[in-house]
């Protein structure tokens, strides 16, 4: 879940997955607000879901 939440709101950001190190990300299940290592000015709501048996997808939502 911690992958995929990095990589949903990267690329919200439009940041490449070279600036992973950047985010910390909380794996409990359903927890809305990702922990940013980083200060930025965006929050984000993060949504996980199950596209298909054996897989975990995360959608991420920039709040300006």
């Amino acid at each position: 879940i911690g992958w995929t939440r990095k990589e949903a709101i990267l690329k919200a950001n439009g940041e490449g997955l070279s600036c992973m190190d950047k985010i910390e990300i909380s794996f409990e299940r359903n927890t809305l607000s990702p922990i940013l290592k980083n200060k930025t000015k965006y929050s984000y709501k993060v949504k996980d879901f199950i596209p298909a048996d054996g897989y975990i997808a995360c959608v991420a939502l920039i709040e300006r």
